[in-house]
C-alpha cells in the first residue's frame, strides 16, 4: 500500500476516498508530524510518497533526505511534479486515487508521468508579464501593458500562451463527450463569463468544482487576475489503465523494489534488472 503526501500544493479532492496529507510548506514545525507518518508508514510495511512541485524543492528536499535517514527505510520516496499550482494539485488527486488500484509501489511511481498528461491545463491570464512557464513572447509581454488585453496559457496540444481577442476568444481545445471530464477551478478575480462560452461547451458542459488557490498561486502566474482551469477524468479506472500502458517498471538490482526502470527511486540505484523490465 503507498500512502500519499503532498508539500506546497493546496487541496484539490476531485477523487473521493483519495485521502492525502497536505503540508503548504515543509517548516521545521511540520517535521514532528511528517515523521509519525513516516514511522506509521514503516511499522505497516507501508510505503511513503512525498510528492512536491519542482520548481520548489529547497530546502524540501534536504529535509525529506534528513527524514529518510532518520528512518532508515527504503519505504519512503519524493516525485517532483512540474506543474502549476492547481494541476499540481488535481495530479496529486489523481496519484491518490491511483494507488489503491494499482497497489504496487513501482507500478504507481512508473505511471505519474502518464497520469500527468491525461489532464487539460488552462489559465486565463489579465497579464503575462510575470508569467515565467509557458514562456510568453515578447510582443505578448508588451501586450500585457495594455489593459483590456487578455491571455490563456494552455497544455494542449503544447504548453503556449495565445492571446484572448474578439474575434478567437476560444483556446484550442479537444472535444470531447459530456460526462467524460470534470473541470477544477480556482478563480482570483478573472472573466467566469468565459469559462462558458469558450470552455465549458468544447468539454461537454463539465462539472465545475471550484478550489481555493494556493499560496503560490499569485506568485507562479505573476498576474492580480487569473483563473486556473484543470480538465481531469472522470473514469479512473480507465485512465490508470492508459498510464499504466505507457511506463516501464522493472525490478532494483540492489534493493528488489519493483520501480519504474531507470533509477530506483527507493535507494537510488542505477542498475536495472532488464529481465524484469516489461510494460506494466
Amino acid at each position: 500500500m503507498v500512502k500519499v503526501v503532498a508539500i506546497g500544493y493546496g487541496c484539490a479532492d476531485v477523487y473521493e476516498h483519495a485521502p492525502v496529507h497536505l503540508f503548504e510548506r515543509l517548516e521545521r514545525a511540520d517535521l514532528e508530524r511528517l515523521v509519525a507518518l513516516g514511522l506509521d508508514c514503516r511499522d505497516r510495511e507501508e510505503t511513503m510518497l512525498v510528492l512536491h512541485p519542482a520548481w520548489a524543492a529547497e530546502p524540501t528536499l534536504e529535509r525529506l533526505e534528513l527524514l529518510r535517514g532518520c528512518l532508515e527505510t527504503n519505504r519512503m520516496t519524493a516525485q517532483a511534479l512540474p506543474h502549476a499550482p492547481l494541476a499540481g494539485a488535481v495530479l496529486v488527486s489523481l496519484i491518490a486515487a491511483a494507488a489503491p488500484i494499482l497497489a504496487d509501489p513501482g507500478r504507481l511511481l512508473g505511471a505519474i508521468p502518464a497520469l500527468g498528461r491525461q489532464l487539460l491545463e488552462l489559465t486565463w491570464l489579465s497579464r503575462v508579464s510575470g508569467l515565467e512557464r509557458p514562456n510568453p513572447t515578447v510582443w505578448q509581454h508588451l501586450l500585457s501593458y495594455w489593459p483590456p488585453s487578455r491571455f490563456v496559457a494552455a497544455s494542449w496540444p503544447r504548453p503556449a500562451v495565445r492571446r484572448i481577442t474578439r474575434k478567437r476568444s476560444e483556446p484550442r481545445l479537444p472535444s470531447l463527450p459530456a460526462g467524460t471530464v470534470g473541470l477544477a477551478l480556482t478563480d482570483v478575480r478573472g472573466d467566469r463569463g468565459w469559462i462558458e462560452t469558450a470552455v465549458r461547451p468544447a468539454l461537454g458542459h463539465p462539472e465545475l468544482r471550484e478550489r481555493a488557490p494556493s499560496a503560490s498561486a499569485r506568485a507562479w502566474w505573476g498576474a492580480p487576475r487569473f483563473m486556473e482551469l484543470v480538465a481531469f477524468p472522470l473514469d479512473l479506472v480507465a485512465t490508470v489503465r492508459i498510464a499504466v500502458a505507457a511506463a516501464q517498471s522493472g525490478r532494483c538490482a540492489w534493493c528488489r523494489q519493483d520501480a519504474p526502470v531507470g533509477r530506483c527511486p527507493f535507494c537510488g540505484d542505477t542498475r536495472t534488472d532488464e529481465r524484469t523490465a516489461v510494460a506494466a
